[in-house]
Formats: structure tokens, C-alpha cells, sequence
């Protein structure tokens, strides 16, 4: 799927008059031999030169005041693979569907491709929106209750169609984030058959996602102890967590946000306190599918 979020450019609207009289006085200068109409469009051509070095945040600006909805495409893939999504009422779906292309525009999505490859370029943003859609749902599903449309920090989504090592993990694995630069990284199919079957194979996107939240919200750190609550309430061992994630020594406050979001049921009879802790936390109560976000 190509081209799902409606990526206009609207600094092009606020530029046109100054496009058009740039041109107007060029083409007087050009056409009548005439340098002093050149002049004239010197001050136009400057300030269009303005405002394409601050289009970014022009579009961002006009966004937020006028949220982007995604095309058929995305939004059909929502409709059939965001679990948390389907359940949702039809107005909080708009805001849903809104917020997801607000990350999709606001952020990086980047296909590693060898340095070697004449193509390299272009291949490098190339990236299906459908993997950018279930990195955004991830994050639109944790922070949907909170003001944040964007992470602070995290801003770069390198999707791998594999496994992968890196320097600070040298091992095989399916999902990392790297403080330092703001990267997140994801193995592409880990990722997609978690946001489709959360209740039997862990959430990757959703762990990392916590991941961020807790690195821009909270110092929460939750005690080891509560491991074998976790398990009892999602049926997912310790090892097998680690084993989809492909590493050891796992948040457990991102994987306790990952079950409260995914078993809250189970979650609020077993660990009723922490529960309402989240609640809090996240402005979300998801045993309350339609209708999660506690105040609006």
C-alpha cells in the first residue's frame, strides 16, 4: 500500500501568492528586458525561500489544527489487524485513525539497505505503510488517553524483514530501541503478527512503545516478584517473552503495560492496585473497549 496518509504539503498554500508574484516579476524582467522588475521580486522570492526551509513545521502547524485522515487502504488494514482498534467506538476511531497518520507524518520510517546498493537512496525510505501504520497503532494505543501525538525523543522506525544484531545487542532479535539517536528498531514480521494476535503471541510494538512512555512519563520500575503474576495473567512465560523479543533481561514495566492493555481483565482481578496505578497512568481503562480514555 502506497501512499495511504494524504501527505499534502499545505505551506504550498500559504506560498502560492508569493510563487505566483515571483514569477509574475520575473517574467516582466524576462520578457521586457527590464532588470528593475527582477528587483521587485527579490523580497517575494525570499520570503518563499522562508517558507520552504520552515515547511516542516508549517505542515505540522496546519495538521494539528486540521488532522489528516487516512485513505481506504490504511484504514481497511486497521479494520482488519488493530485488535485494540476494531473495538473502539466510531468516534474514537476517527481520533484514532488521525493520531496514527499525525506518526506516520511526524516521524522516520527507514528500510536498511546495504551502503553498496546503487539504490540505496531510494530504497531507504521506502517503507510499506503498512509496517509504518502498525508501528503508529502501536503508539496511538498507548498514548491514546495522553496529549502526545509524537514521542519526545523517538522519531526514527528502522523496519528489518528479519531478525537482527546490532552493536548494543550483538545477538539475533526482533525489536530494540537506542536511546542515544531516538531509534527504534523492529523486525517486520514479529511486529505485524503481534498487532493481529496479541492474546497468543507478544506485542513487540506495544512493549516498545511502553518502553518510550516510561522513558518520557515515569520512573516506575516494577518489582521482579510480580513476574509470576504476569505470567498467570497472560499464560506467557518469562522465556517465552524473551525468546519472541530475542533477549534477556526484559522491562518488566513494558511487559506489565503490554497485559494491561492485552488481559485487562485478568490483569484488574490479579493485580487490582497496579491496575488502577496504569489506569491512572495512561488516562485509559481498556477493560472498557469502546470507550477506554478515561477524562478526553
Amino acid at each position: 500500500m502506497k501512499n495511504d496518509v494524504h501527505m499534502k504539503q499545505p505551506w504550498l498554500l500559504f506560498a502560492s501568492p508569493f510563487i505566483l508574484l515571483t514569477l509574475i516579476f520575473f517574467g516582466l524582467a524576462f520578457f521586457r528586458d527590464d532588470g528593475h522588475y527582477a528587483l521587485w521580486a527579490v523580497p517575494f522570492f525570499l520570503v518563499l525561500a522562508t517558507m520552504y526551509i520552515l515547511s516542516p513545521q508549517i505542515n505540522w502547524w496546519w495538521f494539528k489544527k486540521n488532522p489528516p485522515e487516512l485513505n481506504p487502504g490504511t484504514k481497511n488494514f486497521l479494520d482488519n489487524y488493530a485488535a485494540y482498534y476494531k473495538k473502539l467506538s466510531p468516534e474514537l476511531k476517527m481520533r484514532f485513525r488521525q493520531r496514527v497518520a499525525m506518526f506516520i507524518i511526524g516521524n522516520e520510517f527507514i528500510r536498511p539497505v546495504h551502503k553498496d546498493n546503487p539504490d540505496a537512496a531510494a530504497l531507504r525510505n521506502n517503507v510499506p505503510e503498512d509496517l509504518k501504520a502498525a508501528v503508529a497503532s502501536n503508539f496511538t494505543q498507548i498514548h491514546f488517553g495522553k496529549p502526545e501525538i509524537l514521542p519526545k525523543k523517538f522519531e526514527h522506525y528502522i523496519l528489518y524483514p528479519h531478525p537482527f544484531p546490532t552493536t548494543q545487542f550483538p545477538v539475533l532479535h526482533n525489536s530494540e530501541i537506542y536511546e542515544a539517536d531516538g531509534v527504534v528498531l523492529f523486525a517486520a514480521d514479529p511486529l505485524m503478527q503481534s498487532l493481529s494476535q496479541p492474546q497468543n503471541y507478544f506485542n513487540i510494538g506495544l512493549y516498545e512503545m511502553a518502553r518510550i512512555f516510561k522513558y518520557n512519563n515515569t520512573s516506575i520500575d516494577l518489582p521482579k516478584s510480580l513476574e509470576k503474576d504476569l505470567e498467570k495473567i497472560s499464560q506467557m512465560s518469562k522465556s517465552k517473552i524473551e525468546s519472541i523479543v530475542g533477549l534477556s533481561d526484559l522491562d518488566n514495566f513494558a511487559i506489565a503495560t503490554h497485559h494491561f492493555f492485552v488481559f485487562p481483565k485478568m490483569f484488574s482481578v490479579l493485580l487490582p492496585d497496579i491496575y488502577q496505578l496504569f489506569c491512572n497512568l495512561f488516562n485509559q481503562n481498556p477493560i472498557n473497549e469502546q470507550h477506554p480514555i478515561i477524562v478526553i
